[in-house]
Protein backbone atom coordinates (compact mmCIF):
# COMPACT_ATOMS: atom_id res chain seq x y z
CA UNK A 1 0.00 0.00 0.00
CA UNK A 2 2.86 2.28 0.88
CA UNK A 3 5.87 3.09 -1.70
CA UNK A 4 8.78 1.14 -2.75
CA UNK A 5 12.33 2.18 -1.29
CA UNK A 6 15.29 0.73 -3.26
CA UNK A 7 18.69 0.98 -1.06
CA UNK A 8 21.57 1.55 -2.96
CA UNK A 9 25.48 1.27 -1.45
CA UNK A 10 27.41 4.65 -2.70
CA UNK A 11 31.15 4.63 -3.24
CA UNK A 12 32.25 8.26 -2.86
CA UNK A 13 36.07 8.93 -4.86
CA UNK A 14 37.64 9.07 -1.13
CA UNK A 15 36.72 5.18 -0.13
CA UNK A 16 33.84 5.81 2.17
CA UNK A 17 30.58 4.50 1.30
CA UNK A 18 26.88 5.65 2.36
CA UNK A 19 23.79 3.72 1.81
CA UNK A 20 21.03 5.61 0.17
CA UNK A 21 17.31 5.14 0.05
CA UNK A 22 15.67 6.12 -3.72
CA UNK A 23 12.06 5.76 -4.67
CA UNK A 24 13.17 4.34 -8.30
CA UNK A 25 15.37 1.93 -8.83
CA UNK A 26 18.69 3.79 -10.84
CA UNK A 27 19.24 0.99 -13.35
CA UNK A 28 18.37 3.44 -16.47
CA UNK A 29 19.69 6.87 -14.47
CA UNK A 30 22.79 8.39 -16.43
CA UNK A 31 23.32 11.44 -14.19
CA UNK A 32 21.78 13.02 -11.08
CA UNK A 33 19.64 15.49 -13.08
CA UNK A 34 18.11 12.41 -15.37
CA UNK A 35 17.13 10.67 -12.04
CA UNK A 36 15.34 14.17 -11.10
CA UNK A 37 13.64 14.16 -13.83
CA UNK A 38 12.37 11.09 -13.86
CA UNK A 39 11.46 11.11 -10.38
CA UNK A 40 9.67 14.42 -11.45
CA UNK A 41 7.92 12.76 -13.84
CA UNK A 42 6.57 9.71 -11.85
CA UNK A 43 5.33 12.16 -9.22
CA UNK A 44 3.09 13.61 -11.81
CA UNK A 45 2.27 10.43 -12.99
CA UNK A 46 0.44 9.58 -9.70
CA UNK A 47 -0.59 12.66 -8.86
CA UNK A 48 -2.28 11.96 -11.97
CA UNK A 49 -3.21 8.76 -11.05
CA UNK A 50 -4.42 10.00 -7.39
CA UNK A 51 -6.54 13.53 -8.74
CA UNK A 52 -8.70 10.69 -10.81
CA UNK A 53 -9.28 8.67 -8.14
CA UNK A 54 -10.68 11.19 -5.68
CA UNK A 55 -12.35 12.24 -8.53
CA UNK A 56 -13.87 8.93 -8.92
CA UNK A 57 -15.09 8.89 -4.95
CA UNK A 58 -12.28 5.92 -4.86
CA UNK A 59 -10.52 6.87 -1.08
CA UNK A 60 -11.17 6.85 2.66
CA UNK A 61 -9.79 8.99 5.25
CA UNK A 62 -7.66 6.99 7.23
CA UNK A 63 -5.81 9.34 9.71
CA UNK A 64 -5.31 13.24 10.30
CA UNK A 65 -2.77 15.53 11.98
CA UNK A 66 -1.34 18.40 12.16
CA UNK A 67 1.05 20.09 9.49
CA UNK A 68 3.50 22.36 11.26
CA UNK A 69 3.91 26.03 8.74
CA UNK A 70 6.51 28.70 8.97
CA UNK A 71 5.60 32.27 7.97
CA UNK A 72 9.09 33.38 6.73
CA UNK A 73 10.43 36.50 5.28
CA UNK A 74 13.62 35.79 3.05
CA UNK A 75 16.72 38.52 4.37
CA UNK A 76 17.84 38.72 0.65
CA UNK A 77 14.53 39.38 -0.85
CA UNK A 78 12.05 41.17 1.65
CA UNK A 79 9.78 38.53 0.27
CA UNK A 80 7.04 36.10 2.72
CA UNK A 81 6.99 32.78 2.31
CA UNK A 82 4.85 30.06 3.87
CA UNK A 83 7.16 27.18 4.28
CA UNK A 84 5.34 24.01 4.85
CA UNK A 85 6.84 20.96 6.38
CA UNK A 86 6.08 17.65 4.46
CA UNK A 87 7.32 13.94 6.52
CA UNK A 88 8.46 12.27 3.57
CA UNK A 89 8.12 8.30 3.37
CA UNK A 90 11.62 7.51 4.39
CA UNK A 91 11.15 9.33 7.82
CA UNK A 92 12.92 12.77 6.85
CA UNK A 93 10.87 15.98 5.52
CA UNK A 94 11.26 18.20 3.24
CA UNK A 95 10.41 21.93 3.23
CA UNK A 96 7.72 23.04 0.87
CA UNK A 97 8.23 26.81 -0.41
CA UNK A 98 4.86 28.85 -1.20
CA UNK A 99 5.16 32.59 -1.97
CA UNK A 100 2.52 34.98 -0.05
CA UNK A 101 1.84 37.59 -2.81
CA UNK A 102 1.82 41.44 -2.06
CA UNK A 103 -1.45 41.94 -2.95
CA UNK A 104 -5.55 40.31 -1.78
CA UNK A 105 -7.93 39.03 -4.24
CA UNK A 106 -11.11 40.11 -4.38
CA UNK A 107 -12.38 37.34 -2.30
CA UNK A 108 -10.23 38.74 0.56
CA UNK A 109 -8.06 35.60 0.92
CA UNK A 110 -4.28 35.48 0.64
CA UNK A 111 -3.15 35.02 -2.53
CA UNK A 112 -0.90 31.91 -2.71
CA UNK A 113 1.19 30.68 -5.30
CA UNK A 114 4.21 27.63 -5.24
CA UNK A 115 7.77 29.12 -6.69
CA UNK A 116 10.29 27.95 -8.70
CA UNK A 117 12.53 27.85 -5.28
CA UNK A 118 13.95 24.65 -5.24
CA UNK A 119 12.81 22.23 -2.25
CA UNK A 120 15.24 21.62 0.70
CA UNK A 121 14.98 19.55 3.65
CA UNK A 122 13.26 20.53 6.72
CA UNK A 123 16.62 20.55 8.38
CA UNK A 124 18.32 22.54 5.74
CA UNK A 125 15.26 25.49 5.94
CA UNK A 126 15.74 25.01 9.90
CA UNK A 127 19.56 26.15 9.19
CA UNK A 128 18.75 28.70 6.92
CA UNK A 129 16.92 30.53 9.78
CA UNK A 130 19.64 29.67 11.78
CA UNK A 131 22.17 31.19 9.95
CA UNK A 132 20.13 34.63 9.25
CA UNK A 133 18.92 33.74 5.74
CA UNK A 134 15.35 33.16 6.90
CA UNK A 135 13.80 35.74 9.04
CA UNK A 136 10.79 33.43 10.94
CA UNK A 137 7.88 35.99 11.55
CA UNK A 138 5.43 33.41 12.78
CA UNK A 139 3.76 29.76 12.55
CA UNK A 140 0.67 27.90 11.69
CA UNK A 141 -0.94 24.53 12.00
CA UNK A 142 -3.00 23.45 9.54
CA UNK A 143 -5.21 20.32 9.85
CA UNK A 144 -3.90 17.32 7.62
CA UNK A 145 -5.61 14.44 6.49
CA UNK A 146 -4.43 10.86 4.77
CA UNK A 147 -6.35 9.35 2.55
CA UNK A 148 -5.95 5.87 1.39
CA UNK A 149 -6.42 6.21 -2.51
CA UNK A 150 -7.83 3.15 -4.75
CA UNK A 151 -6.21 3.47 -8.48
CA UNK A 152 -7.27 2.95 -11.60
CA UNK A 153 -5.29 -0.84 -11.76
CA UNK A 154 -6.75 -1.36 -7.99
CA UNK A 155 -3.78 -1.01 -6.32
CA UNK A 156 -4.04 1.40 -3.13
CA UNK A 157 -1.54 4.51 -2.29
CA UNK A 158 -1.83 6.79 0.49
CA UNK A 159 -2.22 10.39 0.02
CA UNK A 160 -1.99 13.62 2.28
CA UNK A 161 -4.08 16.38 2.09
CA UNK A 162 -3.94 19.58 4.00
CA UNK A 163 -6.58 21.81 3.82
CA UNK A 164 -9.41 23.24 6.22
CA UNK A 165 -11.90 20.60 5.94
CA UNK A 166 -11.44 16.53 4.97
CA UNK A 167 -12.20 15.86 1.16
CA UNK A 168 -16.01 15.06 0.74
CA UNK A 169 -16.74 12.14 -1.96
CA UNK A 170 -18.50 13.86 -5.31
CA UNK A 171 -22.28 13.20 -5.33
CA UNK A 172 -23.79 10.10 -7.43
CA UNK A 173 -24.87 11.73 -10.75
Amino acid sequence: MGRNEHVYKITFADGSHANMNFSMPLDNVVSWEDHQQKQEQKEKQRQEQINKALAAGRFRLIDTDVMLTHICREVATSQKYRIQRIALPDRKEKALYREIALYRPFDGGAEEKTTTMPQTSWQDHLDAVRDGKWELLSEETIPSYQYEVVLDDGSKTIFNYGGGKPLEKPEAK
